[in-house]
């Protein structure tokens, strides 16, 4: 009903938005990027204590 409504292509409420359809701002891309290094610098490190913990 609302889709028709507002012209909406799909349901933005849905819970299965392809990530391509995610909003990414500047705060997402720091966030993504310093999560990157963490695995790029510490990695082997934490795989192992994520086996460890679960």
């Amino acid at each position: 009903m609302f889709k028709q409504y507002f012209e909406l292509k799909f349901n933005p409420f849905d819970k299965e938005v392809p990530t391509d359809k995610l909003f990414t701002s500047s705060d997402t891309n720091e966030l993504d990027s310093r999560l990157k290094y963490i695995l790029d610098s510490r990695g082997d490190l934490l795989n192992s204590w994520g086996a460890w913990l679960w």
